[in-house]
């Protein structure tokens, strides 16, 4: 449980992360280049920090193509998780 909670905390422990996880509260899907985009952030920058929050379980992806598309994974896995995310959307919302 430890490790999982270190997980998640150091993923949203980020400016960045955190522009990423409103765009995707507001936005519900987003290819990769459109949050790029958005934000004004390298398609490479971008790429790593949703890796971070995939690898947090707090976005899940999907591949169209070349397109790579993200979106909060509003399911957590487990209670841990789930009042995180929670948490988050009240906080970024």
């Amino acid at each position: 449980m430890i490790k999982k909670l270190t997980k998640i905390i150091r993923a949203v422990a980020n400016e960045k992360r955190l522009l990423i996880l409103q765009l995707l509260i507001k936005n519900s899907e987003m290819s990769v280049s459109d949050i790029s985009d958005e934000l004004g952030f390298r398609f490479k920058t971008i790429s790593r920090h949703l890796r971070v929050l995939d690898g947090a379980d707090l976005t899940r992806h999907k591949r169209v193509g070349k397109q790579v598309y993200y979106s909060l994974a509003l399911k957590p896995k487990d209670r841990t998780r789930k009042k995180i995310t929670s948490l988050l959307l009240k906080l970024l919302s």
